[in-house]
């Protein structure tokens, strides 16, 4: 008989790993189920009707940067990786390209998009992305509370005040890089227990999950060192444990791990650094995007029941009108009893001052306050807004969305403050009519959201080996939004684009083309014998750079738009979303405007 062959050391040790994984992936579903469940369901609920539209024809938004989001996407699938060109498009303001440097593409949320792309249709990719933001920044936020708070229920609250706080469901839909908060709270569970553990493992875990956080999004990147700055400097004094050697080795493993990690992102960005001042005070608007005062404890407008009756209040907020600062009064109840009465004092101040001044920076350098602003009442952010990551942030109400984990912190150890020593069933229907009740309060009304059509033009020029560039009129910032994700369709060059900071030099072939700084300014060229003249020559220009077609996009015009009115030559194509002009057929009869019109 043949001899069985005994298992080799290596065949052993590997049944043994996947026992232990199999094993700890048990312990984990038997200890979290419940929460993952309640997270799913809630996720669901606040986010309606997302998971009612997974058809591909449904787009989740609430601003028109979701349109440069999904060409983001697009972009990372289709030219980033393939071609390994990550700084540079030249599909964009053809014929000289862009520089994205700048751009606030999120790298780990477009590549899994991307990557999810594969397997469904890609809007469906993009709308399940949101999905997985809002359902991980709950649970994110769960498991670093679990680990300060007796009650289970405790750490629920906060994850559900994190998850679906009014400003953060909102931004989700208008600037999904900024909806994965959940590093956040992570890099500050893995930082806490690398300081009081003294374990390098952990600290290489919170930086890899900071570096998460920068190629998410380099805003949470900010709010994460400064969420994180202050635990880690208390965790230090504490005990004096900055005298240990087990602090200095998880504090140089730290520091070596981000050094290797975040030079790969931010690299670029640095690299020039006159072109780096520019992007920063380009977009720097602290007077006027500031958080409204009032709008920390005003319902939002979207509220089902309260909308209405704050309707008057709101309309007044500016940025806070479309983007909700709402804290929510149960939280704001729960965070002071904690301050009154938590046994936890010393923990209750840190968080609460670390969203404290969360808040103080999301209020701008000058008080805003129902509307009117105070230029005489000078705010701490007035005194910073020097230092380079607070004003690269560029708008001041973002820094609310670094304070909703310490709001979520201080609710919840209030709570479980509240909870102590009552019995089990009461712990139950006290836990169970607060959670309600917070989402009652959070309740933003149904997720806003559109349906995409677009015209059979797009797939027409996309079959097309030689399709040529676009030029889509109107011109601006705005509409190049959505043009940019009707190229995902067709695939051509535009000229045209956006940038989550523009470079200085971006405009300058646009600016030199005679024909297209005036659509720049939304005119056409006189009709002087002089400028058509002029007008000739840039469209030979164009045509000898590659452009074939001129769109003019119907939905996007204005009643007082001179693209209103048909330009003179035959269209080569029409429907209800677009006129289609070939160019060369504008080189035979150049649009124009009659000098009285000047």
């Amino acid at each position: 008989m043949p001899s069985q062959r005994e298992p080799t050391a290596s065949g052993t040790e590997t049944r043994r790993t996947i026992g232990a994984l199999g094993r700890a992936w048990f312990e984990w579903l038997r200890r979290d189920s419940g929460p993952l469940a309640l997270f799913a369901v809630a996720t669901a609920v606040m986010t309606w009707p997302i998971v009612a539209n997974l058809d591909g024809l449904w787009l989740a938004s609430h601003d028109d940067d979701t349109y440069a989001k999904l060409w983001d996407n697009w972009w990372v699938a289709t030219h980033a990786f393939p071609e390994l060109s990550f700084t540079r498009s030249d599909l964009l303001f053809h014929p000289i390209g862009l520089d994205l440097s700048y751009h606030s593409i999120s790298w780990t949320v477009a590549s899994a998009s991307a990557t999810l792309g594969t397997v469904v249709d890609r809007v469906v990719a993009y709308n399940l992305s949101i999905l997985v933001a809002v359902f991980g920044n709950a649970y994110g936020a769960y498991l670093l509370i679990r680990t300060m708070v007796d009650q289970r229920a405790g750490a629920i609250f906060g994850g559900l005040v994190y998850g679906f706080a009014p400003y953060a469901l909102t931004q989700s839909g208008g600037h999904p890089d900024l909806a994965h908060l959940f590093p956040i709270p992570l890099t500050a569970l893995l930082t806490i227990q690398a300081i009081e553990r003294a374990s390098v493992g952990r600290a290489v875990a919170a930086s890899l999950m900071l570096s998460l956080a920068t190629f998410t999004s380099l805003y949470i990147m900010v709010f994460t060192i400064l969420t994180v700055g202050p635990l880690a400097l208390h965790g230090a004094l504490t005990r004096q444990r900055w005298c240990t050697a087990g602090f200095w080795r998880v504090a140089l493993a730290f520091g070596v791990v981000c050094a290797v990690t975040l030079a790969i992102r931010l690299t670029p960005i640095f690299f020039d650094g006159d072109g780096l001042s520019f992007a920063i005070e380009s977009k720097y608007r602290a007077d006027s995007r500031q958080t409204d005062l009032l709008s920390l404890v005003t319902p939002p407008r979207f509220h089902p029941v309260f909308g209405p009756l704050v309707a008057k209040v709101t309309a007044a907020f500016g940025m806070n009108r479309k983007w909700p600062a709402y804290l929510g009064a149960l939280p704001l109840l729960l965070t002071l009893f904690a301050l009154a009465r938590s046994t936890a004092r010393a923990r209750v101040v840190l968080w609460f001052s670390i969203g404290v001044g969360f808040v103080l920076l999301s209020l701008g350098p000058v008080l805003r306050l129902n509307g009117h602003v105070y230029d005489s009442i000078p705010l701490p952010g007035a005194f910073v807004a020097w230092l380079p990551p607070i004003r690269a942030v560029g708008r001041p109400d973002y820094f609310m969305l670094g304070a909703l984990l310490p709001l979520a912190v201080c609710a919840a150890l209030g709570l479980d403050r509240f909870l102590r020593d009552r019995s089990r069933r009461t712990v139950a229907v006290l836990a169970t009519a607060g959670c309600a009740l917070l989402l009652f309060e959070y309740s933003n009304g149904p997720y806003r959201g559109a349906l995409l059509e677009a015209s059979p033009f797009h797939q027409t020029l996309r079959a097309e080996p030689n399709g040529g560039a676009l030029i889509d009129l109107p011109m601006g910032r705005e509409p190049s939004k959505r043009y940019m994700y009707l190229q995902s369709i067709h695939g051509r060059p535009i000229a045209e684009g956006i940038s989550g900071r523009m470079p200085a030099n971006a405009y300058r072939y646009v600016d030199a083309n005679y024909l297209l700084s005036h659509w720049k300014r939304g005119v056409h060229p006189p009709c002087g014998a002089a400028s058509l003249a002029k007008t000739a020559a840039a469209l030979d220009g164009l045509a000898l750079d590659g452009f074939r077609f001129v769109v003019v996009h119907h939905d996007r015009l204005s009643p007082t738009s001179p693209f209103a009115k048909r330009l003179r030559p035959r269209p080569h194509f029409q429907d209800k979303f677009l006129t289609v002009y070939q160019l060369e057929e504008l080189r035979a009869a150049p649009p124009c405007r009659p000098r009285r019109a000047d």
